[in-house]
Order: structure tokens, then sequence, then C-alpha cells
């Protein structure tokens, strides 16, 4: 009878470096929305997605601190992680858009001289 060797590595829950957001899944756990307010990846969608998840951490802070029964360590940890990941893509989303709304400085020659 053969023995399957012993895993030299620990899994973890947490997702490894680098790995993208949460899936949606993961959001609806933690936040009260509908799947269509989660799939809204527009800069005014994930600001209200990270408004959210600011306050949800809050809250659960408060639980922990004050002691109180509903807390619960792991959601804890999975908002800490969700806001992480959630302000760093909206960072990122935040600084695309600015890049496209700059508009380039008008060249020499490029219209404009019929105003002078």
């Amino acid at each position: 009878m053969s023995v399957s060797p012993i895993p030299t590595t620990i899994p973890t829950s947490s997702p490894p470096a680098g790995a993208s957001a949460p899936p949606m899944a993961d959001l609806s756990g933690l936040l009260p929305l509908w799947p269509s307010e989660l799939a809204d990846r527009s800069l005014a969608g994930q600001q209200r997605i990270c408004r959210l998840l600011d306050a949800a951490l809050r809250r659960e802070r408060q639980r922990g601190i004050g002691g109180h029964w509903a807390y619960d360590v792991a959601r804890h940890a999975a908002l800490a992680r969700a806001r992480r990941v959630e302000h760093k893509r909206l960072a990122a989303q935040a600084s695309q858009h600015a890049a496209k709304s700059r508009r380039p400085a008008r060249a020499a020659g490029q219209g404009g001289e019929h105003l002078r």
C-alpha cells in the first residue's frame, strides 16, 4: 500500500501576491449589493464599493473593540483584504481616468489662429 507524500507547503486562505481582485462572489458575501451593482466597474461604481467597504470594515472593527457577540475575525480579515484590493483598483482606475481627461496642448499651426 502506497502512502501519499506530505505536502511541503501549507495552503493559505489569502490570495497570492499580485492576484486580481476578489471575485464578485466574495464581495457579495461582504456587502449588501445586487450583482448588477457589484458588476459596475465605472469610476463612480468603484468609489461606491470602496465607500461601502470602508463603512463595513469600520462597523466590524467597532464590534471587535466592543466585544460584540457578532464579531467575526474571518469577516474582518476578508473585509480588510477586499478593501485593500478595491482601493488599489480605484487608484489605478482614477489615474487612468485622469490621464484620459487631460487634453494635449495645441501646437502651433493646429488651429486657433483665427482667434487672434
